[in-house]
């Protein structure tokens, strides 16, 4: 005969002690439990707070984010200036060759009138 030993098992609930306030509350009275309100308070502290510093860490990222672009745009600024720049004297002998043509053919139109 085989005896197999059981352990017990002792389920024990902790004992749970709910403060509740000394008040001079009359029955049918609103109940004000200042101790609740407190740790409801707290509790929407502390979760505001977690919110709040969230909301922080993204302006942060935001910030970081529009500094890189800032960054980025003066770079592409700084080079359209460096072609611009570089590109500037053919333009202006562009614009040059634009002022000296009408000259050029009206000059041809008056030997031609002469002639």
């Amino acid at each position: 005969m085989t005896t197999m030993a059981r352990a017990e098992t002792n389920f024990t609930t902790p004992e749970t002690n709910l403060a509740t306030p000394e008040t001079t509350q009359k029955p049918g009275e609103m109940t004000s439990a200042p101790s609740l309100q407190a740790s409801a308070l707290s509790e929407c502290v502390y979760i505001l707070t977690a919110k709040h510093e969230i909301v922080v860490s993204g302006f942060a990222t935001m910030i970081s984010h529009h500094e890189t672009m800032k960054s980025s745009h003066e770079t592409s600024f700084s080079a359209i200036a460096g072609m611009m720049a570089l590109t500037a004297p053919t333009l202006a002998m562009k614009a040059l060759s634009f002022s000296i043509k009408p000259t050029v053919a009206a000059y041809a139109a008056k030997v031609t009138e002469m002639v």
